[in-house]
């Protein structure tokens, strides 16, 4: 009687020793598994910090800034590889184009740009506009298309505007942005205020770059920050 008790004492504690033993191995399978997990998030976590990182690289690369794309006080709509700078002036609308690094098209003269105005209650009118070259007589370095149109009755967020850019591409360019009239922008010597120019060209008197006018700044700053169509 003696020797089967001792048995069984004995059959029960290696089964109480083996059950805390299981009960160790599953702990600390589970705590390697979510040190498994916590690496595998922070590998995501990283992963995606470079990616972002990455992101805003080769944003930056392009350009997407529009810092050298806002030169005349316009807006800024950016297509896949161009942009496209708009000044709607109270009796002009010009467009200036540039590449995808922000540099400016002065080779357009295959270019045609159509253009369609809609305003508010009234049917849309539809015209094209004339492409005018680089001319440093002009203190144009650039060159842009335009057209003549008056303002003088459209009201902020009256007007929509949709042009169309053929030979830029296979496929014709669209883009729309809304009508801001802003005055147009002009650059002059701040040691001879007497030269001045279409764009920040050099002074031929001191070589100094064109400044913006002050009284024009405020548009400038205005409208900076109308930035649309940004169709990647």
């Amino acid at each position: 009687m003696q020797t089967n008790t001792i048995a069984l004492f004995f059959a029960l504690s290696l089964a109480v020793t083996a059950l805390a033993c299981a009960q160790e191995e599953k702990q600390v399978q589970g705590q390697k598994q979510d040190q498994s997990e916590m690496l595998a998030q922070g590998d995501q976590h990283d992963e995606g910090d470079r990616h972002d990182e990455g992101k805003k690289h080769d944003e930056d690369a392009k350009g997407h800034s529009h810092g050298s794309s806002e030169l005349h006080a316009g807006a800024v709509i950016m297509t896949s590889e161009h942009h496209f700078e708009v000044v709607f002036a109270p009796e002009e609308i010009r467009v200036y184009g540039y590449d995808g690094e922000q540099k400016p098209i002065n080779e357009m003269e295959d270019v045609k740009i159509t253009l369609t105005l809609k305003k508010r209650g009234e049917d849309a009118e539809e015209m094209a506009l004339d492409y005018l070259g680089p001319d440093p007589e002009a203190g144009r370095s650039q060159g842009y298309f335009t057209t003549s149109y008056e303002f003088a009755e459209v009201e902020e967020g009256q007007m929509k505007a949709t042009f169309t850019v053929s030979g830029m591409g296979k496929e014709p360019i669209k883009f729309k942005t809304a009508v801001s009239v802003s005055e147009l922008v002009t650059y002059a010597c701040p040691m001879h205020p007497e030269i001045t120019g279409e764009d920040p060209i050099e002074c031929s008197e001191c070589g100094m770059t064109l400044t913006m006018q002050a009284h024009e700044e405020g548009d400038h700053e205005k409208n900076e920050n109308s930035h649309e169509g940004h169709d990647h």
